[in-house]
């Protein structure tokens, strides 16, 4: 194993009830090998009040409220993420979410709206399944 050059990297997980932390790093002592250390969580690591759930991601999913309000503005395509995400904090001044996740959560919804296909093969089939006439070019 090549010696590193980094100085050293702490990494900790952010599992709840988790007790024992460990970081990794690279010391001149050993050759600027990586090293991990592994520490149970003594008294001067734990915190004096629970954890906040808002820091976790399980906490910010959509409830089933958010859910309808997300597919009630799919059909809306000119509706922004931003506009969407102004109607949901209004609604819920207290909802966790970032753009990014409405963002990706929209786009798995439309997704599965299309069953699939692209945007154009779905209008294509839609059209074939009302027996609307059309041409393709």
């Amino acid at each position: 194993m090549r010696a590193s050059k980094a100085q050293s990297r702490s990494t900790w997980t952010i599992k709840r009830g988790y007790a024992r932390q460990a970081s990794v790093r690279a010391l001149t002592i050993n050759g600027r090998k990586w090293t991990l250390y592994a520490n149970s969580l003594g008294e001067h690591c734990q915190h004096n009040h629970p954890p906040e759930d808002s820091k976790f991601p399980s906490s910010k999913r959509f409830g089933p409220e958010d859910i309808a309000t997300v597919l009630s503005f799919l059909d809306q395509p000119a509706v922004s993420n931003r506009e969407m995400a102004t109607q949901l904090r209004k609604r819920d001044p207290k909802l966790v979410f970032t753009r990014r996740q409405l963002r990706n959560y929209r786009y798995r919804l439309r997704r599965q709206r299309l069953r699939g296909w692209t945007p154009t093969q779905a209008t294509i089939r839609l059209l074939n399944e009302r027996n609307i006439p059309h041409t393709i070019k």
